[in-house]
């Protein structure tokens, strides 16, 4: 494994990108594959605003029929799964979606990560 300090994801969440799964303080998730590229992608961009078309084009590719409203379930079905930890994902009205910060998931306002890839 390798972690990736230079990854603005928080450190209490690990993606390991080679079984494509997410850890909350060490416990699994238990995701779908689309939810799992959701959330690393969202995850990977803190604070940024996305909106459903982006989404789409960054997990599934630019050429993927889906509408913007398919987007919308996964999110639902994801922040479910995250349970308290479901307002991570912030729907920004009239925009789009994106990874939300608290002040425990950063260091000196920077947030700190931990992102896995076993093919290195």
């Amino acid at each position: 494994m390798t972690n990736h300090e230079d990854s603005p994801i928080p450190r209490r969440w690990t993606f390991d990108l080679t079984t494509a799964e997410a850890l909350v303080d060490g416990r699994p998730l238990h995701l779908t594959k689309r939810q799992f590229q959701l959330l690393h992608f969202l995850a990977s961009h803190p604070g940024e605003v996305f909106s459903r078309k982006q989404l789409i084009e960054a997990v599934q590719g630019p050429d993927y029929p889906a509408t913007d409203r398919s987007i919308d379930s996964q999110l639902v079905g994801l922040r479910r799964k995250l349970g308290s930890l479901a307002g991570s994902i912030e729907a920004v009205r009239g925009v789009g979606y994106r990874f939300a910060l608290r002040g425990d998931e950063c260091r000196n306002g920077t947030p700190i990560a931990q992102d896995h890839d076993h093919s290195q």
